[in-house]
């Protein structure tokens, strides 16, 4: 049984979705995308409503679907491989140039039933004014210097977008913003004999998503589930007999209210901060209990060096030992190369008041790591040596970037990402200050300057 059919036993589902539009065209529009998504096996929770107002798509839920029920799942059925499309720009419409003949009929006219929605809502038009990475043609030594805040292949990756015509940047990056990579069968791995080989059969495939692409992102909300597994579960909170869920190919999304925005559902696009959203999104996010550090490199007296890189990745997952379990969100993955006398960090969070030691934590098992001799003076001397560096060195940068904007002169085309920016920077200013240790970190350069 597939992902819908099974999420159909476990619910009493009517399809019962409402709509809250501004526009009729964009209303028709929305009810035709609801029909073709139905016909090939999605599942709406009953209740759902899907807003529009002024090309803003949003979705509400009632309160009790917030209590870890999914409310919207889309089958492989619904999802749209974008390499599959071949789409072009024509003035500030999408349009669909042709598409791949293994493509059923009901995801091509999903897809252009998506994307009359796009044109619809001005969604290019708007792009073009938000879209961070413009800057690269623009103002390219401001927008070097907020790539700097991230990895080097991170950034490289972003300025690929870039290259090419205009037209070419401004669908690219529009779409980019839209997908989810979704791991599906390699077809040219079919008919390996040794079962062990299967997790290397698998690719990600970058895929659109309808109604799923109308969620807006809060980081406190549950992320896209692309293998559903046992627990969705019924009015009651049991599960259904008899229905196996163990693994079905599909996206789905739990429900998950915020307190800002009263019964607006969203969901977590990934562990994103302002100075990623800003860069991914073109967005500033302003709610997360955290922020990223920029890369750092150290070296740590009596121990090696410490290298912290800035990648937009999650925790770490699978099993942890106990005493670090709690950490998991705020774990990165932690590389020791012994010849050099260095530990990396993928990522280190500077985190606020919800976690006040964590990256202290994380950074004493970055040192262990590196010196597992070393006893716990120099170990802890080591932590704070590391502390003061990383929250010196982001200080350094936002305050350099703060500067930078203050005295760049832009294009009036470009006012709405020059604001962004501004935020993105008070943001993340306020959330070094804003940690816990911080006083303590900061000390030392404090009092050499009174001397």
């Amino acid at each position: 049984m597939n992902i819908a059919g099974a999420a159909r036993r476990l619910y009493p589902v009517t399809a019962m979705v409402h709509f809250a539009c501004d526009n009729k065209e964009t209303e028709k529009l929305l009810r035709t995308l609801h029909k073709q998504v139905l016909e090939n096996g999605g599942v709406f929770y009953d209740g759902l409503t899907v807003g529009c107002q002024k090309g803003d798509f949003k979705i509400d839920v009632p309160a009790e679907a917030c209590d870890g029920r999914f409310i919207l799942i889309m089958p492989k059925s619904c999802l749209l491989p974008v390499a599959k499309f071949e789409l072009g720009l024509k003035g500030n419409d999408i349009i669909i140039k042709s598409h791949d003949k293994s493509l059923s009929k009901g995801q091509v006219s999903i897809m252009k039933t998506f994307i009359a929605l796009y044109n619809s809502t001005g969604k290019i038009a708007a792009h073009k004014k938000t879209v961070t990475m413009r800057l690269l043609y623009d103002e390219p030594e401001l927008m070097e210097r907020l790539l700097a805040g991230r990895s080097p292949n991170v950034a490289d990756t972003l300025r690929k977008l870039a290259e090419g015509n205009r037209q070419a940047f401004f669908l690219n990056s529009f779409i980019k913003s839209r997908v989810l990579g979704f791991m599906v069968q390699d077809d040219s791995s079919e008919g390996r004999p040794d079962e062990q080989e299967a997790p290397a059969a698998l690719k990600r495939e970058q895929v659109m998503m309808p109604f799923i692409d109308f969620l807006n992102h809060h980081p406190a909300a549950e992320g896209f589930s692309t293998l559903c597994k046992a627990g969705i579960p019924l009015d009651d909170g049991k599960e259904a007999e008899g229905v196996d869920m163990r693994e079905h190919e599909g996206v789905a999304v739990q429900g998950c209210h915020s307190l800002e925005r009263g019964d607006e559902c969203f969901v977590s696009y990934g562990p994103y901060e302002a100075h990623d959203t800003l860069l991914n999104y073109n967005y500033v996010e302003t709610h997360c209990h955290y922020m990223r550090s920029v890369p750092v490199e150290v070296r740590i007296d009596g121990i090696g060096r410490l290298v912290v890189n800035s990648v937009s990745a999650t925790g770490q997952k699978g099993k942890l030992p106990q005493h670090v379990k709690d950490l998991r969100f705020y774990l990165p993955a932690i590389t020791h190369a012994p010849k050099q006398n260095t530990v990396v960090l993928r990522f280190l969070l500077i985190p606020q008041q919800q976690a006040p030691r964590s990256m202290r934590r994380v950074l004493g098992l970055a040192l262990k790591t590196l010196a597992p001799q070393a006893d716990e003076a120099t170990l802890w001397q080591g932590v704070l040596q590391a502390e003061r560096a990383i929250i010196a060195e982001n200080m350094k940068y936002y305050r350099a970037l703060d500067k930078a904007v203050k005295v760049c002169k832009p294009k009036p085309s470009n006012r709405i990402i020059m604001e962004n920016i501004r935020l993105m920077v008070q943001t993340q200013l306020a959330h070094i200050k804003a940690y816990p240790f911080y006083d303590e970190a900061t000390a030392k350069k404090r009092s050499q300057k009174t001397a």
